[in-house]
C-alpha cells in the first residue's frame, strides 16, 4: 500500500514527450493524440471552405483554376452547363433567396454569377441566345405560379374544413356560467335521489327542474357559440403567394415575407416576358409558313422530272427484258 508510483501508461508517456519536444518527436501514441484535433478542425472548416469556393465561383466563373489559352473561349464561360441560364436573363425562381428550399421547390445548384451575366450581355450572340433562355425561363416561372395556385386552393379547402368542424373558444365568463349550471342540475338530481319514496312529488319536481336547467344551459351555449363564430376573424389566403393570414395585421405582416416578395417578382417577370415571347412566336410563324410553301413548290416542280425519270427507267427496263428474252430464244433455237 505504501509503494512508489507505478509506471506511466504508453499514451501518457507519449503525450508528455509530445508536449516537451513538439509534434516532430512524438511516437505512435502521440501521433494519435495530435491527429484527432486536426481531423476535427478539418471537418468543422468544410462548410466555410465550401461557402468560400461557391463565392469564388460566382465572382470568377466556372473553371477558374483552368488555364484557358483561347480568348474567345474565355468570353464564353457563361455557356458552361454549370452556369444558371435563368439567372443570366433576369432571375432564377429556385434561387435560395427566392423559392429555393421552400414548399416543394429545391434549391438551384447551378452557378448564379453577376460576372457571367456581364459576360453574356457583352457577347455578340446575346440577343439570339437570350430568346432561347427567356423562353425556358418563362416555362419555369409559369410552373411555379401553377404550384402556387394549387397551394392556394388547398389552403382554402383547409380553412373551410376548419370553420366547419372546429368550434371557436368561448370566453371564460361563459364557460364559468355553463359549469355552474351543470353543477346545479347535478345537485338537484342528487337531492331527488336522496328523498324517500313517500316524497314522490318533491322528487319529481327536482328532476323536472334539473332537466329544464340543462335545456336552458344548452340554449345558452348555442347562442354564445354563435356569437363566438361571428366574432372570429377567419383566415384568408394571399392570391399572389399562397400564405394564409388572419386579419389586416396578418395581411400586412405576410407582405414582408421572402416568399411573398419572390412571387411578386416572378409574376412581374411573367407579365414582361409573355408578350415578348408571343410576339417572337408570331413573327416566326409566317416565315415557317413561307418556308413550308417553298418546299411544297419545290416538291411539286420536281415531281414531273421524277416522273419522267421513272418512265425512262421503266422503258429501259422493258427494253432490257425484251433483249434478254430474244437472246434466250436464239440460244434455244441453236
Amino acid at each position: 500500500g505504501g509503494g512508489g508510483p507505478g509506471p506511466a501508461s504508453p499514451c501518457a508517456d507519449a503525450l508528455s514527450r509530445c508536449q516537451l519536444n513538439g509534434p516532430s518527436a512524438d511516437t505512435n501514441g502521440a501521433k494519435g493524440c495530435a491527429r484527432r484535433p486536426r481531423r476535427c478542425r478539418a471537418r468543422s472548416q468544410r462548410p466555410a471552405m465550401n461557402k468560400a469556393r461557391a463565392m469564388l465561383d460566382a465572382l470568377m466563373g466556372p473553371g477558374r483554376d483552368e488555364m484557358v489559352k483561347d480568348e474567345n473561349q474565355k468570353k464564353e464561360k457563361f455557356k458552361d452547363k454549370s452556369v444558371c441560364k435563368h439567372f443570366l436573363v433576369g432571375l432564377c425562381p429556385l434561387d435560395k433567396d427566392m423559392l429555393g428550399g421552400r414548399r416543394k421547390f429545391h434549391v438551384c445548384e447551378k452557378l448564379h454569377s453577376h460576372l457571367m451575366r456581364e459576360q453574356f450581355e457583352a457577347h455578340p450572340e446575346a440577343p439570339t441566345l437570350r430568346e432561347g433562355y427567356e423562353r425556358l425561363l418563362l416555362q419555369d416561372l409559369e410552373y411555379t405560379v401553377r404550384e402556387c395556385e394549387n397551394h392556394v386552393a388547398a389552403e382554402r379547402t383547409r380553412i373551410r374544413e376548419d370553420l366547419r368542424w372546429k368550434k371557436p373558444a368561448l370566453p371564460c365568463s361563459v364557460n364559468d356560467k355553463l359549469a355552474m349550471m351543470k353543477r346545479e342540475s347535478s345537485s338537484m338530481i342528487q337531492r331527488a335521489e336522496a328523498l324517500d319514496d313517500d316524497q314522490l312529488k318533491e322528487k319529481q319536481a327536482l328532476i323536472t327542474k334539473s332537466a329544464e336547467l340543462m335545456k336552458e344551459r344548452e340554449e345558452y351555449q348555442r347562442v354564445e357559440t354563435q356569437k363566438a363564430i361571428e366574432a372570429v376573424v377567419p383566415e384568408d389566403v394571399c392570391e399572389l403567394c399562397g400564405v394564409a393570414f388572419i386579419g389586416k395585421d396578418g395581411d400586412a405582416a405576410h407582405m414582408g415575407f421572402r416568399i411573398h416578395d419572390a412571387y411578386v417578382k416572378i409574376r412581374k417577370t411573367i407579365e414582361e416576358l409573355r408578350p415578348k415571347i408571343d410576339a417572337l412566336a408570331s413573327k416566326k410563324a409566317p416565315k415557317e409558313e413561307e418556308e413550308g410553301e417553298d418546299s411544297k413548290k419545290e416538291e411539286a416542280e420536281g415531281a414531273p422530272e421524277r416522273g419522267g425519270r421513272r418512265r425512262e427507267e421503266g422503258q429501259n427496263g422493258e427494253k432490257g427484258q425484251s433483249r434478254e428474252g430474244a437472246g434466250g430464244k436464239e440460244k434455244g433455237g441453236s
